[in-house]
């Protein structure tokens, strides 16, 4: 651009004949030759032109620059453009595998939760035999006592009562058997309390 405006100047001079007649305006050139005078008019008017050439020229190389400086920084915006869309991609990328490792996580744990409410109700269901075991051999025994009582309580007598207390020592662990009764509804209460907390706890979750 700028060796086109060099070489070609938008620059129009004046048509000058030297062949005119001598009826032309006479420029004075106090005594001086008129082609002598003539060149250095036209080297002035040359020289003047060339200054407001070098003007424009001096302009547009600015221009030049300025539309240089600002397609580097539009360069500076895209590639800071392609970082920031790489940055989210990564992002992106990222938040998709953390949430596929919590969806595996959340099915591991539910499939634990799952496996260990079946085995507390396992449990749950082995206490409860094992309680009305415990109750009919319960009331065995109690019938037992109550038929030994009413045998003895016909025959009376102090050595009847040590029977009695003898046969209600013989209970689980050495406690009597209504004691055992006992202590075994409050261990099936203590377990029902603990499966019913941790059934709440799983639909929380």
């Amino acid at each position: 651009m700028e060796d086109d405006e060099l070489e070609s100047p938008d620059i129009e001079y004046e048509a000058r004949d030297d062949d005119d007649d001598d009826d032309d305006v006479i420029i004075d050139n106090d005594g001086e030759d008129d082609d002598l005078f003539h060149l250095r008019l036209r080297v002035t008017t040359l020289s003047d032109e060339n200054r407001r050439m070098r003007r424009k020229v001096s302009s547009q190389v600015q221009q030049i620059r300025k539309l240089g400086l600002r397609l580097e920084e539009l360069q500076r915006e895209i590639e800071r453009s392609d970082q920031g869309r790489r940055a989210l991609a990564l992002i992106e990328l990222e938040l998709e595998t953390e949430i596929y490792r919590l969806n595996d996580d959340l099915v591991s744990s539910r499939s634990q939760s799952a496996m260990e409410l079946r085995r507390l109700r396992e449990a749950v269901d082995r206490l409860r035999l094992e309680r009305d075991c415990l109750v009919r051999r319960t009331a065995v025994m109690e019938a037992r006592v109550r038929h030994l009582e009413a045998r003895l309580g016909r025959k009376g007598g102090c050595g009847g009562e040590n029977v009695v207390e003898e046969e209600e020592g013989k209970g689980f662990l050495g406690f009597p058997w209504r004691i055992t009764a006992s202590l075994v509804g409050a261990v099936v209460v203590v377990v029902f309390a603990v499966v019913f907390l941790q059934s709440s706890k799983e639909k929380q979750r």
